[in-house]
């Protein structure tokens, strides 16, 4: 198998595992929605799948910058600032999953780019 086709594999493989998580997580945290087909397709869509997204672009960043960047120094103070990154862009993105509500008019987008 090919390189790219392995990182693509991969990458799928990624997305679908962090939709999932972020999925369960929501649903973890919101105790009082009521769970049906529909509530959960749309937390899957909104929410699971921005999530998804995100953690799977930060995968690939991380292979990319694995596979261009020699300098072992250099390498390693890039790595060390996109795992800092990655802190922020949690935290970040569970205070939005704390205020968001199915219920609401507002997209999770929305929600995600108000609380930063």
């Amino acid at each position: 198998m090919n390189n790219i086709q392995k990182l693509v594999l991969i990458s799928l493989l990624v997305l679908i595992i962090s939709t999932i998580s972020m999925t369960y997580l929501y649903i973890l945290f919101d105790d009082l929605m009521e769970l049906n087909l529909k509530t959960i397709i749309k937390i899957v869509t909104q929410i699971g799948l921005v999530g998804g997204i995100i953690l799977t672009s930060i995968f690939v960043l991380i292979y990319y910058l694995i596979k261009r960047i020699k300098n072992i120094w250099l390498l390693t103070l890039t790595l060390i600032g996109l795992f800092f990154f990655l802190i922020f862009l949690s935290y970040w993105f569970f205070l939005a999953m704390m205020s968001f509500r199915l219920e609401d008019s507002q997209s999770f987008f929305n929600i995600l780019l108000e609380v930063l």
